[in-house]
């Protein structure tokens, strides 16, 4: 008899032909590593370490270095590739990063822009002062070489979407 997962393993002997193992719940047990649940010894994963390989990828940094190190000891590259299920302009892509940073090179990189380019202050505060002449967006925008939908974002972030914003507050009427 054993327990394992929160399962109880018992043997059922009974005179019929029907014999085997049966499973008795015990109780539930919540995701917690194994070694806690007193099953067996847990390997120790460090989280920080860990990637997040989503279900397309055809590589990870452990099999790029095999597959470089398969490459660095003799074997031709499209049979490299081949055996990866990769092209063969992969396999030379993660060979060259390898030779340029090593391991660490062959790690995932993030996908996000490195930068992202943004209108400078003078853009903006020209913007600004074409709007506070009264001209609407379209013009702006040819003046500037800018698209419109950039001119319109800024002059919303601006709060001079509407004319009127631009003139600031009207003088009261007053009766002579």
């Amino acid at each position: 008899m054993g327990s394992c997962f929160g399962f109880r393993l018992v043997w059922r002997v009974s005179s019929g032909p029907a014999r085997g193992l049966g499973v008795v719940a015990m109780k539930v047990v919540h995701p917690s590593p194994t070694e806690e649940a007193g099953c067996c010894e847990a390997i120790r994963i460090d989280r920080g370490a860990r990637m997040n390989v989503h279900k397309n990828a055809r590589t990870t940094p452990i099999s790029r270095e095999l597959m470089v190190r398969r490459v660095e000891a003799g074997q031709p590259r499209a049979a490299v590739a081949t055996a990866f299920g990769v092209s063969e302009r992969t396999v030379s892509k993660w060979l060259a990063r390898w030779r340029a940073g090593g391991r660490e090179a062959l790690q995932d990189r993030s996908s996000a822009p490195k930068r992202r380019r943004g209108l400078t202050v003078e853009r903006i505060a020209a913007i600004e002062a074409l709007r506070r002449r009264r001209m609407t967006s379209p013009p702006i925008a040819a003046a500037l070489g800018i698209p419109i939908s950039t001119v319109t974002l800024v002059l919303r972030r601006l709060g001079l979407r509407q004319i009127a914003a631009a003139q600031g507050p009207l003088p009261p009427k007053r009766n002579p």
